[in-house]
């Protein structure tokens, strides 16, 4: 198992065509973080599918990299308050996107499913809990069912959108130019 992630550690070096290709998803990110799919009791948030992209594209280095830069410029661009915990959930998840997706060419379901329930349980359930907990010193107790229920009904959602997006004859063609 670990001969097969061993290619993903390797950094891929940027030529400048990559820097520009980051730099305008990164762009497209922070306008795509404006606009969610909101219900009266689900907010789901689009973002993550350019971090989808950019792991699926980079590896998990990279992905890793550029999502906690992307936190960080976009925490402060919003004005809102830093918290570095959040930039380690998201480093995180762009590690796991770039872990499971790098090099997986034909974006097989299996590895969608097990990285979605990875970062659903270990980063949006525990760590991102922790971190409102300590934030805002709400009992972990008073916020874990509703966040629990809101990953279990995301997660479908966003494995679908992953699969749709990877599979997408539009998303190959613009990668094999880039």
């Amino acid at each position: 198992m670990s001969i097969i992630f061993v290619h993903k550690f390797k950094v891929p070096k940027l030529q400048v065509r990559d820097v520009v290709y980051i730099g305008m998803l990164m762009a497209l990110s922070f306008i795509i973080s404006k606009f969610n799919i909101n219900t009266q009791f689900i907010s789901i948030r689009l973002a993550f599918i350019i971090t989808v992209i950019i792991g699926y594209s980079y590896g998990p280095i990279w992905g890793a990299s550029i999502a906690g830069i992307s936190d960080i410029l976009f925490t402060f661009i919003n004005g809102q308050m830093y918290y570095p915990g959040f930039t380690v959930s998201a480093v995180l998840t762009g590690f796991l996107y770039g872990l499971f997706l790098y090099k997986n060419k034909e974006a097989k379901f299996s590895h969608i499913v097990v990285c979605q329930i990875l970062i659903v349980i270990f980063v949006n359930t525990i760590l991102n809990t922790l971190w409102l907990t300590l934030l805002y010193n709400i009992p972990w107790q008073t916020i874990i069912t509703a966040r629990i229920i809101k990953q279990l009904i995301t997660m479908p959602i966003q494995i679908a959108i992953i699969f749709l997006i990877l599979r997408s004859k539009n998303l190959k063609k613009l990668l094999f130019r880039m």
